[in-house]
């Protein structure tokens, strides 16, 4: 398969960016799912626990919980994963670029030809 195939670029651009969607949805998920977990903490540090614990100590308490720091490594390889999709993703709308320039610097030398000729004929 040629790479600079038009119909190879745009399927996998395509396929880069489901991709890349899919994984950003994820990634939101799984920070809406640790923010969640933070908040039951809070909660329980706060209020069930049977320690006397401020508000600011509850949070704090809630932030660094092991349910909630252990989320942090998913999310990062998450983030990694989207990252990736998205420099694909760039790197084939810059291959596109390219081509299209080239295809248009062809057209233009293509049309310098024919006026080089004209001219050289009258």
């Amino acid at each position: 398969m040629n790479k600079n195939d038009p119909n190879y670029l745009s399927h996998e651009y395509y396929k880069n960016l489901v991709a890349y969607q899919d994984a950003k949805r994820i990634l939101k998920n799984l920070i809406k799912i640790q923010k969640r977990t933070e908040d039951e903490q809070y909660n329980y540090y706060r209020f069930k626990c049977n320690e006397k614990i401020s508000s600011e100590d509850a949070k704090r308490k809630a932030s660094i919980d092991i349910k909630v720091t252990e989320q942090d490594t998913i999310i990062e390889q998450t983030e990694a994963i989207v990252d990736k999709h998205y420099a694909l993703m760039q790197g084939l709308m810059w291959t596109k670029d390219l081509i299209m320039d080239a295809n248009a610097t062809k057209r233009k030398e293509m049309e310098f030809v024919k006026i080089e000729t004209w001219y050289n004929l009258n």
